[in-house]
């Protein structure tokens, strides 16, 4: 025991005389710079704050980029879009016929939903007839002898959304009777993730899916028939 207090006596000497000479301030500071360099730690701490603030910025650019070239092919499809409706409507007001669609709902209300630039035209020579009018109502300008196959294969048409291409005489504004060509086909309009791509269906399916959208186009064919008297 007396040696263990000789021996902790000597090193409190030795750290009093390392404090007056000032050394033990020296040999401390060289520790921390060895063992705790604080300014290296913080030198690494402002690089990863600059980093991060980097990687956000890189990030941000990106993004803004990304939605540049979302809104730029947006853009292009859209303007091919409006020069597509615009060959189409053109290709449709020069056919030789009143062109159409409509739709039918599920509780069989209609609404039209385009026709060309000959409704007058056609309105002008069958005042009665209306876009959209159901067989029923259309029946009634179709003459006496054509109303049967009429009603057969437009009511055919409905159940099995096939096409409707039927030549029959409709009475116009003068009384006479023009022979009119109708082509229609009904497209319907598909529950989300269903296809009915070819695929018949019944009435009461129909009903049940929705609306169907019907498109064609309605032709005066009478000077055609017409031509071979004219020689």
């Amino acid at each position: 025991h007396t040696g263990n207090k000789t021996v902790l006596w000597d090193i409190e000497d030795a750290v009093r005389r390392l404090e007056a000479s000032g050394e033990l301030g020296q040999i401390h500071d060289r520790w921390l710079d060895k063992y705790a360099p604080r300014d290296k730690i913080a030198t690494i701490r402002w690089e990863i704050l600059w980093w991060s603030f980097a990687g956000v910025g890189v990030l941000a650019m990106a993004v803004l980029l990304w939605q540049a070239a979302l809104r730029g092919e947006l853009s292009r499809r859209t303007q091919a879009l409006v020069a597509e409706q615009a060959r189409s409507t053109a290709i449709a007001d020069n056919l030789p016929g009143l062109v159409f669609g409509y739709r039918v709902h599920a509780d069989n209300t209609r609404s039209v939903l385009y026709f060309n630039n000959r409704l007058s035209e056609w309105k002008a020579r069958f005042p009665r007839f209306n876009v959209g009018d159901a067989c029923e109502a259309v029946v009634e300008l179709v003459h006496p002898d054509d109303q049967r196959a009429f009603l057969a294969q437009s009511r055919d048409a409905a159940e099995t959304l096939c096409r409707f291409q039927h030549e029959l005489r409709l009475l116009a504004a003068d009384g006479t009777w023009r022979l009119v060509q109708f082509i229609i086909t009904p497209s319907p309009d598909p529950l989300p993730g269903r296809s009915v791509a070819g695929v018949p269906l019944g009435k009461s399916q129909l009903h049940s899916r929705g609306s169907v959208v019907w498109h064609g186009p309605l032709i005066d064919v009478t000077p055609l028939r017409q031509l071979p008297d004219q020689f």
